[in-house]
C-alpha cells in the first residue's frame, strides 16, 4: 500500500504545526517522528505569538524533548513576538538558570557569573 505525502508545515488557525502541538502536548514519540522527517526550516517554523516548536517545550519545562530539538537544529536563539528566548520563558516559571541549563542544555554548571547572564535574562 502507498501512503500519500503529508505536508508536515500545515498549520492551524493558530499557526501551530503538527510538531508545535506535539510539543505543546508532550507526545515526545510523535515529535521525534515528525522532527526526524522535516528539514531545520520547517523545525523552527513559528506560530502567530512568533513561537517555535522549542518554546512549546520550554513553556511545558520539557527539557528531554528540547534537547532532541537543539540536536537537529532547533534554534535555542529564536524570539516570540515578546522577544522571549526559551530561557526567558522557563525563567518565568520559577525554574533557578542552573536547574535550567541541566534541563535544556544538558549542561552540569559549577558556577555561573551572574553579569554574564544578566543581560539575557533580565533584558
Amino acid at each position: 500500500m502507498k501512503y500519500a505525502q503529508v505536508d508536515l508545515t500545515l498549520t492551524n488557525k493558530m499557526g501551530k504545526t503538527p510538531l508545535h502541538l506535539a510539543c505543546a502536548n508532550e507526545k515526545a514519540n510523535v515529535a521525534a517522528i515528525l522532527i526526524n522527517k522535516m528539514n531545520i526550516e520547517q523545525m523552527n517554523l513559528l506560530d502567530i505569538q512568533g513561537r517555535t516548536p522549542l518554546h512549546e517545550c520550554a513553556e511545558n519545562i520539557n527539557g528531554i524533548l528540547a534537547r532532541y530539538l537543539i540536536r537537529h537544529g532547533a534554534d535555542e536563539n529564536a524570539k516570540d513576538i515578546r522577544e522571549n528566548t526559551i530561557l526567558h520563558l522557563s525563567t518565568e516559571k520559577g525554574i533557578e538558570i542552573r536547574s535550567l541549563l541541566l534541563i535544556f542544555f544538558g549542561l552540569q554548571v559549577i558556577k555561573i557569573d551572574s553579569r554574564i547572564l544578566s543581560d539575557r535574562i533580565v533584558g
